[in-house]
Formats: structure tokens, sequence, C-alpha cells
């Protein structure tokens, strides 16, 4: 049987400490409406995000597996409940997507879902096999930031992170970037779990990113950069970002969020797929999912959000229906 907890207190028994993007300092962070979906098998963290009329859910982690003899199958049970709990307490109009980094084992049954993975990097290595595992280009890029001055530093303002962040996100396109509220928030609550990291040349901040992390798994959440930014920026940045939480965490993984299983040789998300591959981690592959549980809501919602991005000069497609028809 599942419950919906709002307090980590409310199951403590089961599981303490929670992953860092499952605590409540993290929830917070993204919403004043967050909960856990807690059985005795398993843990589910969600926020509500509420616009308007419309509350749509989103996971900030998959499945959280609490004994090791368990089954895709019981996942596939809880996940079944957890709709059907959903619908009848009303506390949501839809499930959207759930973050970058979430990959499911498996969905729900009357759910729509799509292939979905994540790419890992072996932070147990030392930063020399770590170095050496990366592509000879990001490995020759990296060599030559470094040997025309590029800098970097740790902990830089929330404030910068996010203008970069947000910049970069519109230039694409986007509607993703979270509000400034969300970096400062996180910086607030998770105090040195909480990585902002630039990279500068000749005093100008070249490239940004975000990185949440824990004794378990680091994140890179966000990223950013200026418009033709100095040549290797990125890989510098990353490589420092990847030796700062080997030196203050016990991290095993580096998680760089999110990669599509199929994608078209001449999208945009190919050279973003073709960027993550050259830093030679390991693809982890599984799902993710949407329900709709109120139709109409949620048809309105999408052509909402459609009219809008219109008026931001950009277009909008549901991410589960995007990766379904591979429209992108």
């Amino acid at each position: 049987m599942i419950k919906v907890c709002k307090s980590e207190e409310e199951f403590s028994d089961l599981i303490s400490p929670l992953p860092i993007l499952a605590s409540q300092k993290y929830l917070i962070s993204k919403s004043d409406d967050y909960g856990w979906f807690v059985s005795e098998d398993f843990v589910l963290p969600f926020i509500i995000d509420k616009k308007l009329i419309f509350k749509r859910m989103i996971f900030t982690h998959d499945t959280i597996y609490l004994k090791n003899n368990l089954s895709i199958e019981q996942e596939k049970q809880f996940l079944d409940e957890m709709v059907e709990i959903s619908k009848r307490e009303n506390l949501c109009d839809f499930i959207n997507k759930a973050q970058s980094y979430t990959v499911f084992k498996t969905y729900p049954t009357k759910s729509i879902h799509a292939p979905w993975g994540t790419y890992e990097i072996n932070t147990t290595l030392s930063e020399e096999e770590i170095l050496a595992s990366f592509n000879q280009s990001h490995r020759r890029s990296l060599k030559k930031a470094i040997k025309d001055g590029v800098s970097i530093k740790f902990n830089i303002d929330p404030k910068e992170t996010y203008e970069l962040i947000h910049q970069t996100v519109t230039r694409a396109g986007s509607l993703a970037c979270p509000p400034y509220e969300y970096f400062e928030q996180s910086v607030q609550n998770l105090g040195k779990n909480c990585l902002y990291a630039g990279a500068y040349k000749d005093g100008v901040l070249q490239t940004v990113l975000t990185v949440l992390f824990d004794d378990n798994r680091a994140y890179e959440l966000y990223g950013g950069n200026i418009v033709n930014s100095h040549k290797g920026c990125g890989q510098l940045l990353k490589y420092e970002a990847i030796k700062y939480v080997k030196k203050h965490s016990k991290a095993p993984t580096f998680d760089l969020c999110g990669a599509r299983i199929d994608v078209k040789k001449d999208s945009k998300y190919a050279a973003i797929q073709q960027y993550k591959e050259r830093y030679r981690p390991t693809l982890i592959e599984g799902y993710a999912f949407k329900v709709v549980i109120n139709p109409l809501k949620t048809k309105l919602f999408n052509i909402l959000v459609q009219l809008y991005a219109k008026k931001q000069g950009t277009t909008y497609v549901d991410p589960i229906d995007q990766l379904l028809t591979g429209n992108y």
C-alpha cells in the first residue's frame, strides 16, 4: 500500500538520508508543493508545478528501491498504484516527463512512454585516468584552454550563473531555464553540495555549469556559455568540476543528465549527444513517461504553452511526444 508523505520524517525509518535530488531540501527549492509516494518497497519523490488553473506533477528522481530483491514488475505495480492515487486524490492534472537525468526502469501501464537514457562518467578512476578516457579532441581543446590562460572559479555568484544559463537557453529557443529563485534557493538549501562553477578568459565569464552532488552521485544539471566562447572552456570546466566532486564527496558517478536513444543525425540534439559521447561515458537506458489524468486541462495547458512559446519566438512540443514522433 502506498501513502503520500509531505515530510521526510514520515518515512525516515525506511530510508535516511535520501539521495540529494529526492531530498526535502532539493524539492523545496523547486516548488512549495512537493512530496513522496512511499510503500514498504519503494519511494518516489515529486513536485507539483502550479500555473494558473493547472497542476502538473514532475518526478525529481527515478523510483528508489528500498530492498535488494525487488523486481521491475513490482516497480510497475507501484507506479500503477501511484497513478491511481494521483487521480483519486486529485493531486495533479497530468504527470509530465521527469527531469532529464531521471531514467525509469519501467513505466505505468496507463502512460505514454518513450525510450530515454543518461550518460555516466566513472569518478572512481583517478584524475589522470578520467582525462585519458576523454576523446582526443576534448583533451586537445582542454589543454588549449589551459595554455591560453583560461581560469576556473568555484562557487560563483548564483545571479551570474542564472543569467548566462538563461541567455543560452533563450538563444536555443527553449523554455527550460528555471527562475532565478531556484538557483538562489539551491545554494541556500544545499550548501556545500551545490556547485556553481565558471570558466573565465581575461576576466570574462565564458561558460558556467551547475552541479548538485552527495556521496552517491553528482549531477550536471544546467550549463550555459556566451556566444563564441573561448575554445576548450566547456571541456576544462567539466573536468575541473569532476575533480571538485572527487575531492569533496565519495560519489562514484558524474551524471551528464539526459540522452535521447534515437537521434536524427542532422538535428541539434545529435550535436549535443556527440559532445557528451566524447567524454566516453556509459549510456544508461530506460524510459521516460507522461500520464494524462485530466484530458481537457492537459490539452488546454499544451495549447497555452504553445501560444506562449510562439510569442517568445520559439515553438513548444511536449517532450514525450517529441521523443515518440522524432520531431526534433
